[in-house]
């Protein structure tokens, strides 16, 4: 999170950007004097740079550095930051934890091999192995690359090729199987007999029923070592941790700033690294039918930094197995003995591809790797997280689903209390307590006392299979299992939209109201890449909703709906959204994880009216893993370095894209085994000859830079703004601007004492490009559209304006276009004005502005266009009715900053009002009594809290 502190600023609210703030800093402080409390407060780190010398850049003074326990142990130590923040009050402060990594030792000589094959083989055999292409057509490719050769010109000596064909390129990758980069699978036929905790009188019926069962897994360590030492990531690999501090304030990002990394790392003994695991795993669906499923487990290393291993092209994500997927069964599928048999299998499977890290004992294995620069460090393998959608979660912790007492895989909260917050002394599951309760419970059993035990495991949720991570020190998986934004918020996000339909469903003019929001939703102006929903708002017009259809549809929610529902429902979709909007943050403070903790006990305070329309009363269990976040933020850092978001997409080119490759049978996955690990094997071999990678040099704050595009016809003054303005306005209005803004004279004078254009004739543009840069010097584009029949309707766009009086000013683009003005080119916009309105709070939190019909010119203002600062989405306030004899323009317009996360940092707290009476918890649980006494006098007492289905993938 960043501040202002400037002591004129009335911005309060943080800014979640540094590219937010540095925008807030260039409209309204572009003028201000620099005096020694000016400038921005961060609570971030970021790369140290050397930053140019124009204005904007007193405002931003950071000079540190981000080396934090790389490779080569560039770690800052108080001392020697002691200096650095004399003169910088916002410097980042990193403290050193534990010790430093220490190498035991160096490999000696080049271990790089090649695979023999030129630089254009090379590309030819990785468009081909990306693009999947077939025999016949990568014959086809060869053959035109060959034409093409043949008859180019100039050309001496005609390349040989050698992979004529993909036989050929699959015998030439088949060269360095023999290298330590190949990492071949390993496929195991599974059978019952073996599984511990099978249920042995079923064996047979289960052969039958699930056939063959095949599973692939690699060496992990060595796909560990392989990851450790990649040489791309050699610069870039975390080796020890450090408390990362600014102003006092301590800030959490990646994996290795939060308190997991810091109390391990406390604990280990000197110069040991903490090799930090990171799985994932999900069911895909392979086929377009969807009868196709591939399971794969992914890896990746916390010590990779998130800005790396987050992105597809590093491959610093690798499949470690591929799990068997044993179909449903319409015969055995409900029989609690065929799901305990499929959960036995899975956790088999598991203690396969991880018993290399197994150990006797409690103590955790240290196994010595190579690591950056071909040194060897003595590592301490530990499982940081697994990430997993919540059916999987309960899969992997052995829990039961939604129906139980205690149906959480992360603590003994009580099922029917999920539509509370937790209290702070809740009790959490951990492998030792998980441990005794699963021997406790066995004990009973071989005391005959089977009801029991069967109590035991229904009222703690625990099941009759042994969990595979209880063998491996280090392992523990009720720790590791942490929040997801994609599975979770969304999931939330859906429940209470279908609540929100559901009771205007149930108002007397439903039908009409529902077709109401709808027409507002097709309505709305285009913005960015935000989503029109032209054929239904509601998700039940949708189908297979995408996260990011969910994003766009809560970025419009509150601006349909806001006068049709009770202002209750708005107040508490408010406070949802600011939670979903702080929680998300890619940086975050301990001031930040206190609002992200508001936002939730707001929303929590007003959800009560959803327990009407809700079939388990918000008692299920994404709404309890609300109360999460905050503590995984603050142990394993912000929420988009272990995002299922990752692993989603993994799919595309590790599970559909190999599946593609077999014949769908029942050797499918040993198929899809093979194509993956040929495929790393081509990218490896070539990658471990490459040099290590390298950043592009940081060159701090760039200027943000304005270019117009989609160019016209020049035309006279007086035929391009005939349909604005009339004539005599708009020589008023340029004169003005040029006497005002360009000449820099404040006094009032007469039109004949203005200066004026050299020329009438004018150039218009329809289309702004903005290239803004953050201070890691990465580019953020944006386009600003004034346009006629922009794909099939006009589209002109709302934007922010800089103003050196009240700092900024919102308005809607009318057009761009270049005039002459003294002998040079002027780039500038015509607009016009929304003003802010005094109508106090809007239910929505959103601020409220009008158009300037009743003010000079119209509210028309001409501007630079490097005054422009960004696009904004203004929308018109549907309750406020139109203007008389208008048709076209609303009295009221919102400013809606739900869009992203650049827009919410512009804007200033959401501010709702207050209502003077609302549906509480304590209303909904004396209504609850009242109509649990009625059904027990009915004789009818079933108070399932199972709500949409939340089973796990062994439950059918």
């Amino acid at each position: 999170m960043y501040y202002c502190k400037n002591d004129a600023c009335k911005h309060l609210k943080p800014y979640t950007t540094l590219r937010g703030l540095m925008a807030h800093v260039r409209c309204c402080h572009s003028n201000s004097p620099m005096g020694s409390d000016a400038g921005f407060q961060s609570a971030a780190p970021q790369i140290s740079s050397e930053h140019s010398s124009s204005q904007i850049d007193t405002y931003i003074d950071m000079d540190y550095d981000y080396g934090h326990g790389t490779a080569d142990n560039n770690m800052l130590t108080a001392q020697n930051n002691a200096a650095d923040t004399q003169n910088c009050p916002t410097a980042l402060h990193e403290e050193i934890v534990g010790f430093k990594a220490e190498p035991y030792g160096i490999v000696p000589g080049n271990d790089s091999q090649d695979l023999c094959l030129s630089e254009l083989e090379y590309r030819i055999a990785s468009y081909a192995t990306e693009n999947e292409l077939s025999k016949s057509s990568y014959t086809g490719l060869i053959s035109l690359i060959g034409s093409v050769i043949e008859h180019c010109p100039g050309a001496s000596t005609q390349p040989d090729i050698s992979i004529q064909s993909i036989e050929s390129l699959n015998y030439k990758i088949s060269l360095g199987n023999k290298s330590r980069y190949s990492i071949p699978f390993k496929t195991v036929e599974i059978d019952p007999a073996d599984i511990d905790g099978f249920p042995e009188r079923h064996i047979e019926e289960f052969r039958r029923e699930a056939g063959k069962i095949f599973f692939s897994y690699r060496d992990i360590i060595a796909l560990c070592e392989l990851l450790f030492s990649y040489r791309p990531f050699w610069d870039h690999t975390i080796l020890s941790t450090a408390i990362v501090t600014r102003d006092g304030e301590r800030v959490y990002t990646d994996i290795y700033s939060g308190n997991w990394w810091e109390n391990v790392q406390r604990k280990l003994p000197k110069g040991d690294v903490l090799l930090a695991i990171m799985l994932a795993s999900d069911q895909a669906d392979v086929s377009a039918n969807g009868r196709e499923k591939a399971w794969p487990l992914y890896l990746k290393l916390g010590n990779t930094p998130k800005a790396i291993r987050n992105k597809d092209k590093e491959k610093a994500s690798r499949v470690l197995a591929y799990f068997p997927v044993i179909k449903k069964s319409a015969r055995y599928g409900n029989l609690e003995w065929y799901r305990t048999a499929r959960k036995a299998a899975f956790h088999h499977c598991l203690r396969i591809v991880l018993g290399p890290l197994a150990n006797n004992g409690n103590e955790i294995k240290s196994i010595f790797l190579r690591g950056p620069h071909n040194k060897i460090y003595k590592c301490v393998p530990m499982l940081a997280c697994y990430t997993a959608d919540l059916p999987e979660q309960r899969l992997l912790s052995l829990t039961m689903s939604g129906n139980a007492a205690m149906s959480c895989p992360r603590c003994f909260e009580q099922t029917s209390n999920f539509k509370d917050l937790p209290a702070n002394t809740i009790l959490l599951r951990s492998t030792k307590l998980m441990k005794d309760m699963f021997q406790h419970a066995l004990a009973l059993e071989n005391n005959n006392q089977q009801a029991d035990a069967y109590n035991m495991r229904r009222t703690y949720s625990m099941s009759t299979v042994k969990n595979a991570f209880w063998e491996i020190p280090g392992f523990d998986i009720y720790r590791s299992l942490l929040v997801d934004d994609l599975h979770q918020l969304g999931g939330v996000y859906e429940h209470l939209v279908n609540c929100i339909e559901q009771s205007i469903k149930e108002k007397r003019n439903g039908v009409r109201l529902i077709r109401r929001v709808d027409e507002r939703a097709s309505q709305l102006p285009p913005y960015r890449k935000l989503r029109q929903f032209h054929n239904g708002f509601f998700l039940s017009n949708l189908r297979n909703v995408a996260y990011a259809e969910l994003k766009d549809h809560m970025a419009i929610l509150l601006v349909v709906i806001h006068d049709l529902v009770d202002p209750q429902f708005i107040i508490s979709m408010r406070y949802f959204i600011d939670f979903y909007f702080s929680a998300t943050s890619k940086e975050h403070t301990d001031a930040s994880l206190q609002i992200v903790q508001d936002s939730l006990e707001d929303f929590q305070k007003y959800s009560a009216i959803f327990a009407k329309y809700s079939k388990s009363g918000l008692a299920f269990p994404k709404k309890h893993m609300l109360s999460k976040y905050v503590g995984d933020i603050r142990n394993m850092g912000c929420i988009d370095g272990y995002s299922t978001q990752q692993s989603e997409h993994q799919h595309k080119k590790d599970a559909k894209s190999p599946a593609k490759r077999t014949n769908k049978r029942y050797s499918s996955v040993k198929q899809m085994a093979e194509f993956v690990h040929r495929r790393d094997l081509l990218f490896d071999m070539q990658a471990q000859n490459s040099q290590p990678r390298i950043e592009k040099p940081n060159l701090g704050v760039q200027p943000t830079t304005h270019k117009l595009i989609s160019k016209l016809n020049p035309s006279s003054i007086n035929e391009l703004f005939a349909s604005h303005v009339n004539v005599g306005q708009f020589e008023r209005l340029i004169r003005s601007f040029l006497d005002t803004r360009m000449e820099g004279r404040n006094s009032t004078r007469n039109l004949s004492n203005m200066p004026k254009l050299d020329t009438e004739i004018v150039t218009r543009y329809q289309t702004l490009i903005i290239d803004d840069y953050d201070v890691d010097g990465i580019c953020v584009r944006e386009k600003v559209h004034a346009r006629e029949n922009y794909h099939g309707r006009d589209r002109y766009d709302y934007a922010i304006f800089r103003d050196g009086e009240s700092g900024h000013i919102y308005g809607y683009v009318i057009m761009f276009f270049k005039a002459v003005y003294k002998g040079a080119a002027i780039s500038l916009c015509l607009a016009g004005r929304y003003f802010h309105t005094n109508d106090g709070p809007h239910i929505t939190g959103l601020t409220t502005v009008e158009p300037g019909l009743n003010r000079s010119y119209r509210g028309l203002f001409i501007s630079l266009v490097h005054d422009l600062i960004q696009p904004i989405y203004i929308v018109p306030d549907f309750s406020s009715g139109k203007f008389d004899g208008n048709d076209a323009l609303y009295r009221r317009y919102l400013v809606n900053t739900d869009t992203d996360h650049l827009s919410r940092s512009m804007a200033p707290p959401s501010t709702v009002p207050l209502l003077p009476s609302f549906i509480t918890w304590e209303h909904v649980s004396d209504e609850h009594s009242e109509a649990e006494t009625d059904t027990t006098i009915d004789g009818d007492n079933n108070t399932s809290t199972s709500d949409i289905s939340e089973d796990d993938p062994m439950v059918e």
